[in-house]
């Protein structure tokens, strides 16, 4: 933002006006980030038809809206699975807390 260097009567009144006029283009840019996120997330919804996932644990197609998704440190998805299947694997384990390393759960026994 830029300060008027004008001094004088009119200083303060030039001042309210610019920052009124920067409030404004503030606001108009916030709409128009809230439309692009609108148009986003509808996107997504129509790109939902992708290709079916198939579950790595029983093997089976897994319906949209039902999948877990396990992914790597670095963000990137490792393997599908159903969520009763991933809910059946998670109760298998028996998961300690670690802060030492991200995510801060490993499961028992592992020696890392």
């Amino acid at each position: 933002m830029q300060a008027i260097e004008v001094r004088g009567h009119g200083s303060k009144v030039k001042r309210k006006e610019k920052v009124e006029s920067i409030l404004a283009r503030l606001q108009f840019l916030k709409g128009q980030v809230s439309e692009l996120r609108k148009k986003c997330e509808a996107l997504k919804l129509q790109s939902g038809s992708r290709e079916s996932l198939v579950c790595s644990e029983c093997g089976k197609l897994i319906e949209p809206g039902q999948e877990v998704a396990l992914k790597s440190s670095l963000g990137r998805i490792k393997a599908y699975y159903h969520r009763d299947c991933f809910r059946e694997i998670w109760r298998s384990q028996m998961w300690v807390f670690d802060y030492s390393q991200p995510g801060f759960l490993r499961i028992a026994g592992d020696n890392c």
